[in-house]
């Protein structure tokens, strides 16, 4: 089945054109930051900036995959963190609708976190941290434990100015220990999707652009993880790195994440993912279990 998929993200939104049966087969994918969730956590609204960047990205994208794989793609959109939360989330669908023609899928934090796990392996443990929430889940073949914690890279960011984290870090701390208010949780292996870990495994490899084939299956141990989050705090040091042209402003809050969770759940190393909620989704409509 051929088809294209659209994740509108809370720091970004991506396209994915694949074919397959089962799973997917990505033929064309690409990103565009569009910062949607930014100044979310103080107005409770998408500002009228974000909402007409994002939805003229979505526009662009769903236009290049007709134009570049015919008129009669299905081309389908999925909504996550910043809309579900935000006071004018529907506004925005309506938005999209309009413009598009595409009626915008606003999913919940479990759903989010179960399209994660079937997107990434469908085994083990899968850390998901995202620009407006986190995605925890466990299982084999199907979620044995999913949860969304409303903790992301642009919220925290937004909650708490990068002075606030130089100087007085243990009040993020305090606030990602009473947000994560969760169980212990074990996994054989524990798997790492979005943008903070896939741009870490970049970064200790020293990868001067982004290359999929590097970074996915690469290994993240925790002692990486807090090099990087040491040497991150350094604003030169993001500046001075090409690939973080457009995350040099919260990759900082990510690693931070990342490695809050590695402590608390005793992981040692984690394994970076390049198939995530975009494949899940996928597999969830096209999906041969699915009548694809």
């Amino acid at each position: 089945m051929l088809a294209a998929v659209i994740d509108v993200g809370s720091n970004s939104i991506r396209l994915m054109v694949a074919d397959g049966g089962e799973a997917p087969r990505p033929l064309l994918k690409q990103r565009k930051t569009t910062r949607l969730a930014e100044g979310l956590s103080a107005t409770g609204k998408i500002s009228d900036d974000a909402i007409r960047r994002s939805v003229d990205v979505i526009d662009t994208f769903a236009r290049e995959a007709r134009m570049k794989f015919g008129d009669d793609i299905p081309v389908l959109a999925f909504a996550t963190s910043a809309i579900r939360d935000a006071s004018n989330g529907r506004n925005f669908a309506r938005a999209v609708l309009e413009q598009t023609g595409i009626a915008l899928d606003i999913i919940d934090g479990t759903t989010e976190a179960c399209l994660a796990f079937y997107g990434a392996t469908a085994s083990g443990g899968i850390i998901d941290i995202g620009g407006g929430s986190t995605e925890l889940i466990t299982g084999k073949g199907t979620p044995k434990y999913s949860v969304s914690v409303p903790v992301g890279c642009v919220r925290s960011k937004d909650l708490f100015p990068e002075a606030v984290i130089s100087g007085s870090p243990h009040l993020f701390y305090e606030w990602l220990k009473k947000t994560f208010a969760i169980p212990t949780l074990h996994a054989p292996r524990w798997y790492g999707v979005g943008g903070t870990i896939t741009t870490l495994a970049a970064l200790d490899q020293d990868l001067e652009t982004y290359q999929s084939e590097r970074v996915h299956g690469y290994v993240l141990t925790k002692a990486a993880v807090d090099r990087l989050t040491q040497a991150l705090f350094d604003p030169t040091f993001r500046l001075s790195k090409p690939l973080l042209k457009s995350r040099h402003d919260i990759i900082l809050y990510g690693s931070l994440i990342l490695g809050y969770i590695m402590t608390l759940l005793g992981i040692d190393e984690i394994t970076a993912s390049e198939h995530d909620n975009l494949e899940g989704y996928w597999i969830s409509k096209f999906g041969i279990k699915n009548g694809g």
